[in-house]
């Protein structure tokens, strides 16, 4: 599925006319409303309505190629676009690959998620080769880099051998395209509830471990410990920094809840400065979420390790009071 801004440019490109200033500059001098280029894929109501008039789009055709409609529509909240979790705002990644079948922005390819392509098997590139500009919707439609005119189709990439990132990267493709989500796990069982969950321990991931255990030596990325922004992740990652970062999350989540476990032994291990946080006061608030299985989960490798029981088994432990995570870690 394409993109809204991809379809404006592919309307002005049968025109003889690429130049999004002149938009910008009709459509106020027609509505009276400014209009940032970077806030086209995420235009709701009213200037909606009036940018797809003016542009001779149809309405219902524009609001499905928004990403405000996909959040609107998954119940997910979104307040300040330019720093939303979900999609990027200024950034766009593209797969050399699919431009050279066809030139548009794919919808999938502004995930934060995203950064590989399933169907090519390789990993979506953000910035021009040559001369390193970043790139554009607008260069993705006429098929070059914005500065120095090299061709999108043509840029080198990095081809993907690691099955467990296709299966993740399938996980948010599947989602996004299809609004579906059929991965087998014990307790997240829709994609809004994945992708909520796999935020927070990826947020949380990169503030607690090392930047070592990030690294994916089979694609030869070494996390730079970039893309924390104070108490949140940015929205503007590098493709190699998403990766690392999210890739981590998915292998937590992937092997409920022993690979859990061995990111809370490695991060009490680590003691970073805000893991008597995470525990004392992070996990316990997540009990009225839907992430409330995160908290159960922490109580119970903390009751273990208080009262040295040795491995858990499923079941046990799932009546301890979740204010209890605060005794346990005072005791450790």
């Amino acid at each position: 599925m394409k993109l809204y801004a991809a379809l404006l440019i592919e309307r002005l490109k049968k025109n003889l006319m690429t130049n999004l200033s002149w938009i910008r500059e009709n459509f106020k001098k027609s509505s009276a409303l400014k209009l940032n280029e970077y806030e086209i894929n995420w235009l709701e109501n009213e200037k909606l309505k009036k940018l797809s008039n003016f542009l001779g789009i149809d309405l219902v055709e524009a609001q499905h190629l928004t990403y405000s409609h996909f959040l609107r529509l998954q119940n997910i909240k979104f307040n300040n676009i330019q720093k939303n979790n979900w999609f990027l705002y200024s950034k766009c990644r593209v797969c050399p690959l699919c431009v050279r079948e066809s030139q548009y922005q794919r919808k999938v390819w502004g995930s934060s998620y995203l950064t590989a392509c399933v169907r090519h098997k390789i990993m979506l590139i953000d910035s021009c080769y040559n001369c390193g500009t970043n790139i554009t919707v607008r260069g993705i439609v006429l098929d070059n880099c914005q500065s120095c005119n090299q061709k999108i189709s043509s840029l080198p990439f990095q081809k993907i051998s690691n099955n467990d990132l296709i299966t993740f990267q399938n996980i948010i493709e599947d989602g996004i395209n299809h609004n579906s989500y059929s991965t087998k796990h014990p307790w997240i069982k829709d994609f809004p509830t994945y992708l909520f969950c796999l935020e927070f321990i990826s947020l949380w991931a990169v503030q607690l471990l090392d930047n070592k255990d990030f690294s994916l030596d089979e694609l030869k990325m070494e996390y730079d410990g970039g893309g924390l922004e104070r108490h949140s992740l940015k929205n503007a990652k590098t493709v190699e920094q998403a990766t690392c970062i999210y890739f981590r999350g998915y292998n937590i989540l992937k092997d409920w809840p022993t690979g859990f476990y061995r990111f809370i032994q490695r991060a009490d291990n680590l003691k970073r400065p805000n893991f008597t946080s995470f525990i004392n006061n992070i996990i316990p608030n997540l009990t009225t979420t839907v992430l409330e299985p995160i908290t159960r989960e922490a109580n119970k490798y903390y009751f273990t390790k208080h009262y040295g029981k040795g491995e858990l088994k499923r079941g046990e432990t799932d009546f301890i009071r979740n204010e209890e995570i605060k005794f346990f870690m005072s005791k450790i």
